[in-house]
Formats: C-alpha cells, structure tokens, sequence
C-alpha cells in the first residue's frame, strides 16, 4: 500500500472514532435544591483552581524576583571587593651608549690583596 492510501484509511478511522463520541450531558433530573448544591460545589472548585493557580504564579515570581535580588547583590559584593589587575612588566630599560673611550683603571692599589708570589716561573708563551 501506498502512503497516500494509509493516511486516507487512518483519516476515515479517526473521523468516524470522533463522530461516535458525544459529550456528557448534565442529567436534567435534578431537583432545584441539588441543582443549586452541584452548582456551588462547581463554583468553588472553579475557585479553588483559581487560588491554586494564582498561588503558583505568585511563588514562581518570587522566585524570580529573589534570584534577581541576589544576582545584584552578589555583582555589587564583586564590585566592593574589585582586585584591580595585575600591572603589565615595563620592557627593558634604553641604556645610552656612552662615548667616553678612557680605560678603566684603579684609583688606589689593593692593599688586601694576596703579594705575588716572587718563587713562582712567568709561564712561557
């Protein structure tokens, strides 16, 4: 079988479930005194839904509110306590080449030093 042959079978079977069903119909026995006690008894259902619902939507928005309340108080805390960022390392310095061609020499002999040793030979080169 084809699809198309499939759904049209499927359709026919679904609309002729739904032509068989019917909807319940209040029976029309009732006294006045039951039918005005079905009615309150409907009428405060209705109202318990209601509060039910409204109470639901109440406590999701405050939990919305709460999480938002302690979303900000949480950001200012980080803002209070802000670390400010570690400095960047300064480069190297530009050391400036100095003209000045004159040795290097000490101003004073060392007196601390060791005296050379008078025994020991120069080394031959």
């Amino acid at each position: 079988m084809e699809m198309s042959s499939k759904i049209f079978i499927l359709t026919i079977i679904l609309v002729g479930v739904a032509g068989c069903y019917q909807k319940p119909q209040p029976s029309e026995g009732l006294s006045p005194k039951a039918q005005e006690l079905y009615d309150e008894k409907i009428a405060a259902r209705k109202a318990d839904l209601e509060r039910e619902c409204i109470n639901r939507v109440v406590e999701a928005a405050q939990v919305k509110v709460d999480s938002i309340l302690w979303l900000r108080t949480y950001q200012e805390k980080l803002d209070f306590f802000h670390v400010p960022e570690r400095p960047e390392k300064p480069g190297m310095p530009v050391i400036p080449k100095i003209e000045d061609s004159t040795p290097v020499k000490p101003l004073w002999q060392d007196s601390v030093a060791p005296p050379q040793d008078t025994l020991r030979r120069p080394k031959k080169q």
